[in-house]
C-alpha cells in the first residue's frame, strides 16, 4: 500500500517463531500456513465493529473466489494472492484493495484511490457488500494484474 494511510489499524509485527529442532530446517508449508492464518484471525479479532464483520466476510469471499490465493500478512494487513489484493481496516470503513499493474485505462477506473500499484474499494456496512460486483474484480485482478512486491 502507498503513501500513509491515516486511521489504519495495523496488526503488531510479530517474528515467526519457528521450533524445528534441527539448525537451520525451513518450516513445512502447512505450518507456515497455520501461522500466517493465525495472525490474520488475530488482526480481524482486533477490529471495532462494523469493521470485524466486514473483514470476516471480505476474507472468506477472497478465500471462496480465489480457493487457491494464498494469505498472509505483509503490509500490516492481510494480503493474498501473493500481493495482489489486501483487507485493511480504517476507522470507519474497510478497504479491499487491489493491484492494478498490468491493468487497462478502464480496468482501473473501477476502483476508488489514486495509487500507481494498488486501489482499493470502500466497504462501509457489512449489508453494502457488494459479492457480485467484488467477486468480478476479484477474478479481473487476478487474471490481468501482477503481484505488488
Amino acid at each position: 500500500m502507498e503513501g500513509s494511510h491515516s486511521g489504519l489499524v495495523r496488526a503488531p509485527a510479530k517474528r515467526l517463531p519457528w521450533v524445528t529442532g534441527v539448525e537451520g530446517s525451513n518450516p513445512s508449508p502447512s505450518a507456515i500456513n497455520k501461522l500466517m492464518s493465525n495472525q490474520i484471525d488475530d488482526y480481524i479479532s482486533q477490529q471495532a465493529s462494523p469493521q470485524k464483520g466486514i473483514c470476516q466476510h471480505l476474507r472468506r469471499l477472497v478465500l471462496k473466489t480465489l480457493p487457491d490465493a494464498k494469505e498472509e500478512m505483509r503490509w500490516g494487513v492481510p494480503v493474498f494472492g501473493d500481493g495482489k489484493f489486501y483487507i485493511g481496516a480504517l476507522r470507519d470503513h474497510v478497504n479491499l484493495g487491489f493491484s492494478i499493474k498490468g491493468l487497462g485505462k478502464e480496468d482501473i477506473a473501477l476502483f476508488e484511490g489514486s495509487g500507481k500499484t494498488m486501489r482499493h474499494i470502500k466497504v462501509d456496512k457489512l449489508e453494502n457488500i457488494d459479492e457480485k460486483r467484488i467477486i468480478g474484480l476479484l477474478k479481473l485482478v487476478d487474471k490481468k494484474s501482477q503481484c505488488v512486491e
